[in-house]
């Protein structure tokens, strides 16, 4: 007995939490550095009183593309225990809005399972269901 697949496709619609402003960047970068070395904090200090991975708070720390900026759950801890006090700052980081549509530069289809994401090079991003079907012989 042979058996086809059929492949039904289901688009869904994405709402995502965005920035509303630019963060400026170098400025975050030298008030973190400074704040820290100021305090004398090493890296695992920040880490194990914000009780999060070290690995994530190296790259508030970092000066090359791996910079990260601190979410903004952490954000607030973060600027009080390095005694951050910028209200710009703290806007640029703690306000969000939600905007809907794809926002992957990779768009990606997959199984209802969770299981295997492949890349793909259409516009939208959709479920594949793998539906069992038997041939007539």
């Amino acid at each position: 007995m042979n058996q086809d697949i059929s492949v039904n496709i289901i688009n869904i619609p994405q709402t995502i939490k965005v920035r509303s402003y630019d963060v400026d960047i170098k400025k975050l970068q030298d008030v973190l550095r400074k704040q820290k070395k100021t305090l004398k904090l090493s890296t695992k200090d920040i880490a194990d009183k914000l009780d999060v991975p070290l690995s994530q708070v190296e790259h508030y720390f970092r000066l090359d593309k791996c910079f990260a900026i601190p979410s903004e759950d952490v954000w607030i801890p973060l600027s009080e225990m390095l005694n951050i006090k910028d209200a710009e700052l703290d806007k640029q980081i703690m306000t969000f809005e939600e905007k809907e549509g794809i926002f992957e530069k990779s768009e990606r289809h997959y199984l209802t399972n969770g299981l295997a994401p492949t890349i793909c090079t259409t516009d939208e991003i959709k479920i594949v269901c793998l539906v069992k079907k038997e041939k007539s012989e």
